[in-house]
This record gives structure tokens, C-alpha cells and sequence, in this order.
């Protein structure tokens, strides 16, 4: 099976832009057409349970397979916790 490049995007305060991110996705070969390989999030300014409004991103952690990789614009946008 071969294997899939990934890329997740969270927007929110402190982030990088939308733009930006998806730039980084174009670059890293993502597949960024409709129904691609990216995933997006926004997070509100004011989440108070951040964890569970990553919805995209939860459902690509659970849809990987061995050799897959997952990038990301920033460390920032890889979610709000060290998990």
C-alpha cells in the first residue's frame, strides 16, 4: 500500500493564516484538491474545550497507516496541548 502525505491546517488566534498554511501543504505535496489529503480546523478565540472541537484533525489521527506522513504549517498548528 503506498503510503499518503498528509497536511492539517488550524486556524485560530495565534496562528499562522489560512493562506500561509495552505501554501506550506502545496509545497510539502499534500494533495490539495477537493476531497485532497488536507484537513482543517478552526479553533474560536475563546475554546473551552479545544480538544474536542479538533474534529478534522481526530479524524485523520484515526485514518493513518504505517508509512504516512502528517505535516504541519507550524508548531503551533499541531493543537493546543502537549497530547
Amino acid at each position: 500500500m503506498e503510503s499518503v502525505i498528509w497536511g492539517y491546517v488550524l486556524t485560530g488566534p495565534g496562528r499562522p493564516s489560512r493562506e500561509t498554511q495552505l501554501k506550506v501543504m502545496g509545497y510539502v505535496g499534500a494533495d490539495m484538491r477537493n476531497g485532497g489529503t488536507v484537513w482543517e480546523d478552526d479553533l474560536p478565540a475563546r475554546a473551552t474545550r479545544p480538544q474536542s472541537q479538533l474534529h478534522e484533525r481526530n479524524f485523520l489521527l484515526s485514518n493513518l497507516s504505517a508509512g504516512d506522513r502528517v505535516h504541519f504549517a507550524s508548531l503551533l498548528c499541531l493543537g493546543v496541548s502537549p497530547q
